[in-house]
């Protein structure tokens, strides 16, 4: 049963329930001393805790309120109220990464910034011997300041650090941790060994992380299933299609490599740490600015438009690509030349529906790609300098906005206007 407005827990006082998950309630509460509202999150008693895993859920929340890092949420207090755990944090403002992706895929370079500080606070957690154990979209937060924090380090396992004399690495573990044969987590990413209930380390949130991170560029969960039974079977036996956010920069292709690392089975087999990770986030991220206009000589055309009237009617249907896998969140296993078909007014469509700017130079057309995210473009107008497009498009959740770009810079600028495209005039 809920708590009510006025409760009090020692110095904090209930002002309102702000929400119920699978371990417990987390209410707005009020600390009197430093008088400041703090989120406050009380275990469920019928999750049954007994004396030994309560000391344990507490334990490892004391471990985890070590921590000071600004993509870690900060742990105020613990305690025990009426038998039951409880757990006070900052109050955070903003949303969960699963409230984001119910709006649909992330785009790539979003997808980067959040993944990034994620396994920032992996790599704080993992060198205080704190593996999260439930990496899950809800249990990363962003906020409105912008940063993403890690959430609910209560089903944490503490790794004991080497004992004085010990061989280092010998991972002995304190015998208040979570048993073997225990399984903690969320199916659909709790990695193949967690699943099993065998021994985790850091690589367990590793995988955690690849399963994220695709379901954020992809829109679709990594091992998708009906039922958790379907989904456990899906991560133990299946591997996902790549990922592919309708872009061919050298981001995409370490994003996608990346990936199937971190969702590997063998836990040998993934990155070694998470600072491992981290490197390779930051090297994706810096391949993340647009590349050069990719161009491609189809060979003579069988129509080649005269005039200037109409090769502008044929560029004003820029679309850059969108082909319908990738709107699906999905690629194939090598790139592909599209076929190329027959259109109205000099134009191209290949054959997924998606249309290219056709410039008949030299006898050849050339098709220069112009964009690089997953959408769809309404319509496009060439401005009168004869080298600015502006197109109205819709990427990601937002609404059909209008965007500018230049045939010699693939770098697009949205102009924060909702809207199409109906006509270009000086």
């Amino acid at each position: 049963m809920a708590l009510q407005a006025g409760v009090r827990i020692g110095r904090f006082t209930i002002l309102e329930l702000l929400g119920a998950g699978g371990m417990g309630m987390v209410y707005r509460a009020r600390d009197a001393e430093l008088e400041r509202d703090v989120a406050l999150k009380v275990l469920k008693p019928e999750l049954g805790l007994d004396a030994e895993r309560t000391k344990r859920f507490l334990r490892e929340a004391k471990a985890a309120g070590r921590l000071r890092h600004p993509n870690v949420i900060s742990i105020f207090d613990v305690g025990i109220h009426e038998g039951a755990p409880f757990v006070v944090t900052e109050l955070l403002e903003g949303e969960t990464l699963r409230a984001r992706l119910e709006r649909g895929p992330v785009a790539l370079e979003e997808a980067l910034a959040i993944g990034r500080q994620i396994v920032a606070a992996l790599e704080v957690a993992h060198e205080a011997g704190i593996v999260h154990r439930d990496l899950k979209p809800e249990n990363v937060f962003l906020a409105q300041t912008g940063e993403a924090k890690l959430l609910d380090f209560g089903v944490a396992k503490i790794l004991e650090p080497p004992m004085a004399g010990s061989a280092a690495g010998s991972a002995s573990t304190v015998s208040l941790q979570t048993e073997p044969g225990t399984v903690i987590g969320t199916v659909g990413y709790m990695a193949p060994e967690q699943l099993r209930g065998e021994e985790v380390d850091p690589s367990a949130d590793v995988f955690s992380f690849g399963a994220i991170f695709y379901e954020m560029v992809s829109g679709l969960r990594a091992f998708g299933g009906d039922t958790p039974v379907e989904r456990l079977a899906a991560i133990l036996k299946e591997s996902p299609p790549d990922i592919c956010d309708g872009d061919a920069r050298e981001v995409a292709k370490v994003a996608r490599e990346m990936v199937r690392k971190c969702l590997s089975k063998d836990p040998r087999n993934r990155y070694a740490s998470a600072s491992e990770l981290g490197k390779e986030l930051d090297r994706a991220r810096e391949g993340s600015a647009p590349a050069e206009p990719e161009t491609r000589d189809l060979g003579p055309p069988a129509a080649a438009p005269s005039g200037r009237p109409g090769l502008l009617a044929a560029l004003a249907l820029i679309i850059a690509g969108v082909p319908i896998a990738f709107a699906a969140g999905r690629c194939s296993s090598g790139p592909t030349v599209p076929e190329v078909l027959p259109a109205p007014s000099g134009s191209a469509v290949d054959a997924s529906g998606a249309s290219s700017a056709v410039a008949p130079i030299d006898g050849a057309p050339k098709f220069t790609r112009l964009t690089f995210r997953t959408g769809g473009i309404a319509s496009a107008r060439f401005a009168p300098d004869g080298m600015t497009v502006a197109y109205g498009a819709f990427f990601g959740a937002d609404p059909l906005r209008l965007h500018v770009v230049r045939t010699d810079n693939a770098a697009s600028r949205q102009l924060e206007i909702d809207g199409d495209v109906l006509s270009i005039s000086k």
